[in-house]
């Protein structure tokens, strides 16, 4: 940012104007050209709303009648090998 005489302010660098957010338990600051990407300027909302994923588990600790179905898929392992006796006795101290 560089001041000019009569008082102009020229922004040449993208972190000339930024806010502050949280990301990933981290406050960070973010130039607002990257929050443009990111935001619907139409609905006034994030692209991303992650918190819409927690709305079953919600429901569930609310004591609603619902079940919690995860669309992930995931692959199963059989698994051939046993574990030794001290393996064992470590996973129970």
């Amino acid at each position: 940012m560089y001041l000019f005489n009569a008082g102009r302010v020229f922004a040449n660098s993208d972190d000339t104007a930024c806010l502050l957010g949280m990301r990933r338990r981290a406050l960070v600051f973010q130039p607002v050209s990257q929050i443009r990407d990111e935001t619907d300027f139409v609905h006034r909302i994030p692209k991303e709303q992650w918190w819409l994923k927690l709305r079953p588990l919600m429901k569930i600790l609310a004591k609603y009648k619902t079940s919690y179905d995860v669309s992930d898929s995931g692959q199963l392992e059989h698994v051939t090998r046993f574990r030794t006796k001290e393996s064992n006795t470590s996973a129970t101290i």
